[in-house]
C-alpha cells in the first residue's frame, strides 16, 4: 500500500540488468535478402540470432528476479503503511489523553490560585503583627517572587495554627499537580510528535523503494521488448538467408547435373557413331532362331469365390456409465444475511481508487473497506487496521482455520510468512466465493476483484457472520 503512484519509466542505471549481462543491441543489415549469399553469410545470421536468442532468455531471468524483489518491496511498503495507521490511531488515543490532561490541568491551576488567595490571609496577618514571624519583607510588601519561594518561606514558620497549616499543605499538593501535569502533558505530546515523525519516514522508505523497485521492472521490460523485436528481424533474416543459400545451392546443384548429363550424353553419340561404323566394316553373321516347345503343367488357378459365405463380425456396443449416486454430497451452505450485505457491498466498490486511510464513500484502503463492508451490516469487527480487525476476530471467538474451507464474507488477512501476530499483519481483502477475494491493493491500483494469494496467507481467517 503507497502514496504514490508508481512511475511507468524512470530513468535508472540499472547494471545487472543492463550492464552485467551485456545487452549490445546487434547491428540491422539491410532487410533485402541476397541474390546468392555465402555460408560465411548464413552462418554469421545463426549467429546473430543465438546471441540474440541468448540476451532474450537472460533478461527474461532478470524480469523474474527483479518482479520477484518488487513483490517483496510491495509488502515492506504494506507492513509500513498498517504500522503508520497505527500510530495515527495511537495518536487520536493520546490526544485523547492530553485533552484529559488539559481539562486537569485547568482545574488544578484554578484550585492552586483559589489555595493561594487562601494564604493571603495568613500573610495579611503577619502583616499586621509587624512581619516579625519569619516571613520575608518581599512577601510581606506583596514584591514579585515565585510560588515555590512563598510556599517555601511559610512552611518555615513555627507559628502556623492547624488551619493555616491544612491551607499550606492544599497550595503545596495544588502546586505538585500542576508541576506534575503539565510535565505529563510535554512528555505525552513530545511522544506523539516523535512517533508519527518515525512512522512517516518509515513509510517513506518503504514507499520509495517500491517504486524504485517497480521502475526496475518497467526499464527492463522495456528492454525485453526491444530485445525481442531484434530477435524477430534477425530470425527473419537468417530465415532469409538460409532460403537463398538453399535455392542458390539446388540450382548450382541443377546446373552441375546438367552439364554432366550433357556430357554423358555426347559420351554416348560418339560411342553410337564408333559402333556404326565398325559394324559398316564387318556386318554380322546372321543365325537362324531357335524354336522351344511351350511349357506344360502347372494347373489353371480360377479366380471363382469361395464356398464358405460372408462372416458379419458381431457389433461391439460399449458399456454404459451409470454415474454414482449421491452427487458429491449436496449444494453448500449460503452465508449469513450479514455477510451476503458485506461481500455485496464489497462488489460495489470495484473500481474506486486506493488512498491511504480512505473508509469511501469513493475511496478506500484495504482495512477500511473490510471494516465499512460489516459496519453497514450491522458488524463491528474492530477500527481501522489491519491488526485491530484480526484482535477483535480472536476476542469474540470468530477465528477459523482455512484449512476448514472458505465461505463468502471470510476475512483474509496477510503477514511475513503468514505469521498469527497481529502486529506483524500489513493487508486484508474479502472472501467472495469462487476461490476471488475483492480488496483495494495499493496507491495507484483500483479496488479489484482478484483470485486468492496464498503467499504470505494467514493461517486463520475471520468469519464475523455466518
Amino acid at each position: 500500500m503507497r502514496f504514490s503512484k508508481r512511475c511507468a519509466v524512470i530513468s535508472l542505471t540499472f547494471a545487472l540488468t543492463l550492464g552485467g549481462v551485456g545487452f549490445a543491441a546487434p547491428a540491422l543489415a539491410d532487410p533485402g535478402t541476397p541474390t546468392a549469399p555465402s555460408w560465411e553469410d548464413v552462418a554469421a545470421a545463426r549467429d546473430d540470432v543465438a546471441k540474440s536468442q541468448a540476451q532474450a532468455a537472460a533478461i527474461q531471468t532478470t524480469i523474474q528476479q527483479l518482479s520477484d524483489a518488487s513483490d517483496a518491496a510491495d509488502v515492506a511498503t504494506q507492513q509500513a503503511a498498517e504500522k503508520l495507521q497505527v500510530a495515527r490511531q495511537k495518536v487520536t488515543e493520546t490526544q485523547q489523553r492530553l485533552d484529559d490532561l488539559h481539562a486537569r490541568l485547568e482545574a488544578a491551576k484554578s484550585d492552586d490560585e483559589n489555595a493561594r488567595k487562601a494564604l493571603g490571609s495568613i500573610i495579611a496577618q503577619f502583616a499586621r503583627a509587624g512581619g516579625g514571624t519569619g516571613v520575608s519583607a518581599a512577601l510581606l510588601s506583596g514584591g514579585k517572587t515565585d510560588g515555590s519561594d512563598l510556599l517555601y518561606e511559610l512552611g518555615t514558620m513555627e507559628k502556623l495554627s492547624s488551619g493555616q497549616a491544612a491551607l499550606l499543605d492544599r497550595a503545596k499538593q495544588t502546586s505538585n499537580l500542576v508541576t506534575t501535569l503539565e510535565d505529563q502533558t510535554k512528555a505525552a505530546q513530545s511522544e506523539n510528535v516523535t512517533a508519527q515523525k518515525e512512522a512517516d519516514a518509515a513509510f517513506k522508505t518503504a514507499n520509495d523503494r517500491a517504486n524504485a523497485a517497480q521502475a526496475a521492472v518497467d526499464n527492463a521490460q522495456v528492454e525485453s521488448a526491444t530485445l525481442n523485436a531484434q530477435l524477430a528481424f534477425l530470425q527473419d533474416r537468417s530465415a532469409s538467408l538460409d532460403s537463398a543459400y538453399a535455392a542458390a545451392q539446388a540450382q548450382a546443384a541443377a546446373l552441375k547435373a546438367q552439364a554432366e548429363q550433357a556430357a554423358r550424353d555426347r559420351a554416348a553419340a560418339e560411342k553410337a557413331a564408333r559402333d556404326a561404323a565398325a559394324a559398316a566394316a564387318h556386318p554380322p553373321v546372321t543365325t537362324p532362331p531357335v524354336t522351344r516347345p511351350p511349357a506344360t503343367g502347372g494347373g489353371h488357378t480360377g479366380g471363382g469365390n469361395s464356398g464358405g459365405g460372408n462372416t458379419t463380425p458381431p457389433v461391439t456396443t460399449p458399456p454404459v456409465t451409470t454415474p454414482p449416486a449421491g452427487g458429491g454430497g449436496g449444494a453448500p451452505v449460503g452465508p449469513a444475511a450479514a455477510a451476503t450485505s458485506a461481500v455485496n457491498f464489497a462488489y460495489a466498490q470495484l473500481g474506486k481508487w486506493y488512498v491511504f486511510a480512505g473508509e469511501g464513500p469513493d475511496v478506500w484502503d484495504c482495512s477500511g473497506l473490510t471494516m465499512i463492508a460489516y459496519r453497514q451490516a450491522g458488524i463491528n469487527i474492530g477500527y481501522h487496521t489491519v491488526g485491530a480487525q484480526y484482535r477483535q476476530m480472536t476476542a469474540v471467538g470468530r477465528l477459523v482455520p482455512r484449512s476448514s474451507g472458505l465461505v463468502p464474507g471470510d476475512l483474509l488477512f496477510y503477514s511475513q510468512g503468514g505469521n498469527t501476530n497481529s502486529q506483524t499483519m500489513y493487508h486484508m481483502s474479502i472472501y467472495v466465493g469462487n476461490n476471488q477475494m475483492i480488496e483495494a491493493p495499493e496507491p495507484g491500483k483500483k479496488v479489484q476483484l482478484v483470485p486468492v494469494r496464498t503467499r504470505n496467507l494467514v493461517p486463520n481467517v475471520g468469519r464475523p457472520a455466518g
